[in-house]
């Protein structure tokens, strides 16, 4: 059996609500990050086409009558190389270089994505796209001996096929800047600002509200995003000092870190809670 190589999963920033990004052979597109195991299979924006049944009343026999599609939420999950799908989640990166600082916005919204799915090779390659794409969730996993993980879902406001676009001849770049090499999950993680030993796993669940609005009998839906929800974290680990662990579950107001580095031991993120 020969792999299937070829198939592209990409994303590009849109210049404006409503107007895809992917739109030519040449457009320019970025991957998400890099893959392995854990990361498991594509998952591929879908809609639902629900009917209901309408009986004449000298029939039997129900007809099928279509009602509004129902476009459904997907999830992508890969090993990120930069901080950005933060920054899609919180709306508001700032740059400083080397650095770049991210925050949540208090008003307005993101810039939406458009999202390619490319099943090549066979006798039938085909292409599906989401436009108009917003993060609603993240999950992030940052487990010792593992690269951190994360699981984006995404809403979209309308869905094309290869029937609208052609298939892209031009290679996607390695996003942020053609960075390359994810970061390993090894948590650093500090509570006010001391040290916590014995950390072997976090994870944390962001979230955020939003609206959908339908138009043209359900073609095409245009999204709201709201506030962002609190932060849902876990942590995992063996706790050698009691009155440390005992500070943590009390929950006083305190600020916690969580950093990851890449294995260069230099690029790195920092997570503050």
């Amino acid at each position: 059996m020969v792999l299937n190589k070829s198939s592209k999963e990409v994303w590009a920033y849109q210049a404006a609500i409503g107007t895809a990004a992917i739109v030519a052979a040449d457009s320019v597109s970025y991957e998400f990050g890099e893959y392995n195991d854990e990361c498991g299979k594509w998952s591929i924006a879908n809609t639902q086409n629900p009917t209901e049944s309408h009986w004449v009343y000298n029939s039997g026999t129900p007809t099928l009558i279509n009602t509004e599609r129902k476009f459904q939420t997907f999830k992508k999950v890969f090993l990120p190389v930069t901080a950005q799908c933060y920054a899609w989640m919180q709306g508001k990166p700032v740059e400083a270089d080397p650095n770049v600082t991210i925050s949540t916005l208090t008003s307005g919204m993101t810039y939406p994505l458009t999202i390619r799915n490319e099943e090549l090779e066979g006798t039938h390659p085909d292409n599906v796209q989401a436009v108009d794409c917003y993060v609603i969730a993240l999950t992030s996993n940052a487990e010792r001996g593992k690269e951190l993980l994360v699981e984006a879902e995404f809403v979209y406001g309308t869905i094309q096929d290869i029937n609208t676009y052609v298939n892209l001849t031009t290679a996607p770049l390695a996003p942020g800047n053609l960075m390359t090499g994810s970061y390993n999950g090894n948590p650093i993680f500090k509570w006010k600002d001391v040290s916590i030993p014995g950390v072997e796993k976090v994870m944390w669940m962001e979230s955020k509200e939003h609206d959908i609005v339908t138009s043209d009998e359900g073609v095409t839906q245009t999204i709201h995003t709201g506030k962002s929800e609190s932060v849902k974290i876990i942590v995992w680990g063996g706790i050698e000092v009691d009155d440390m662990w005992d500070d943590y579950k009390a929950r006083y107001t305190r600020n916690s870190t969580l950093q990851l580095k890449k294995y260069d031991e230099t690029s790195n993120i920092m997570f503050t809670f």
